[in-house]
């Protein structure tokens, strides 16, 4: 489950083709387009290696299983109670949701000082679970607590999770490595750099995009193997949580160091 090695992922780019749109020679200053490469690839390995101990990104997925698991039961919202949420007594579908998103933060925040990482694992948590759970419930009648509910709920199976999984830890490499790349882009964009607008800019971000979508393919499966297996055996907690998530950003890692050149 998740520890098998698949073949070389089929991507639309490789690592060094993202990394090396950055530069141009007259951003390089001299410096060799190997150099650059490396040392843009050394940055994105670090930033993804600190990720890996983050509790924030184990919070958000939680957050997601948790509330996903719950509704089977038809439990969502004693389960957003036990998490701390203050809920209204006659909520809509949108008051749900925004309630779920600031219980996450609260508990990201009462860590402590918040870093670039746990930003981005709140804002991959909004843009992906809450985006797909509201589009999911909106119905004729608008969005109610019963529609959000159904929408977690069919979430909530193994092909549900694995596609979350996979979409979840895709946008948050992206940011990640968007973050670890933030000098760089900086450096290259306007006169002499790579990006002469934003326009030019906003596409080498989407090439970027597409590396980490066809990267998180390898967590898919392993995604909804993990959920499956946690929840028949009723281990659906935090720290397992914060194992899995450690374990997943860690066979990223690993794609990505199998790219030349190695990280």
């Amino acid at each position: 489950m998740g520890h098998v090695r698949v073949g070389r992922l089929p991507k639309k780019w490789g690592w060094e083709q993202v990394i090396s749109a950055l530069s141009s020679e007259s951003a390089l200053g001299g410096e060799g387009e190997t150099d650059f490469v490396s040392r843009a690839a050394r940055a994105a390995d670090r930033t993804l290696s600190d990720a890996k101990h983050q509790e924030s990104v184990a919070l958000a997925y939680w957050t997601f299983i948790d509330l996903a698991a719950a509704s089977r039961s038809g439990d969502l919202l004693v389960r957003l109670r036990e998490q701390g949420a203050q809920i209204p007594e006659r909520p809509t579908g949108l008051t749900l949701l925004k309630l779920i998103s600031a219980t996450l933060e609260r508990s990201v925040r009462a860590k402590g000082a918040s870093s670039g990482l746990d930003e981005i694992a709140l804002q991959t948590f909004d843009a992906v679970v809450l985006t797909t759970a509201r589009s999911g419930s909106e119905t004729l009648f608008g969005c109610s607590v019963e529609s959000v509910q159904t929408a977690f709920r069919e979430l909530s199976t193994k092909a549900g999770v694995a596609n979350i999984g996979r979409r979840f830890f895709s946008e948050y490499t992206f940011r990640a490595l968007r973050l670890a790349l933030e000098k760089e882009l900086a450096r290259s964009l306007g006169k002499g750099g790579r990006f002469s607008t934003s326009n030019e800019l906003a596409r080498f971000e989407e090439r970027l995009k597409t590396y980490c979508w066809d990267v998180s393919k390898i967590v898919q499966d392993y995604s909804g193997g993990w959920y499956s297996k946690a929840l028949w055996e009723q281990r659906l907690t935090l720290a397992e949580a914060q194992n899995f998530t450690s374990y997943a950003i860690q066979k990223l890692l690993s794609e990505l160091s199998r790219e030349p050149p190695p990280l």
